[in-house]
């Protein structure tokens, strides 16, 4: 039988190149994928939690922020309402007393000047 000895070298041919392209592939990996990608993944979990810490960091710091401001402008409106007040008091007393005044001098013209009724 003539084809047997020909399909031996094929097989061998074959077998051979199989195993070159299985070395050239191993070798272009890397030598512990399944480690790397663990690696990667704990990497970017620890990047993700600081990240979420740091914003939960910022978050509490505008929230004091925002109360700070809050109760300032709370203060300045009741320091303005209060304002508001006295001025109002003040110049409620200041036409009082212009008032009594116009009163006492019409008063007195009116004293002065004989009635012609």
């Amino acid at each position: 039988m003539p084809v047997a000895p020909a399909a031996q070298p094929a097989a061998n041919v074959i077998h051979e190149m199989e195993q070159r392209i299985e070395q050239t592939i191993l070798a272009k990996l890397p030598s512990n994928p399944e480690r790397m990608e663990v690696d990667s993944q704990e990497h970017r979990i620890q990047d993700l939690e600081q990240q979420m810490q740091l914003l939960a960091g910022r978050q509490t710091t505008l929230e004091c922020t925002v109360k700070d401001n809050h109760a300032q402008s709370a203060a300045q409106v009741q320091s303005l309402q209060q304002q508001m007040l006295v001025q109002m008091d003040m110049q409620s007393k200041q036409m009082q007393s212009m008032l009594s005044e116009q009163m006492t001098r019409l008063e007195c013209i009116l004293s002065k000047k004989p009635r012609t009724e």
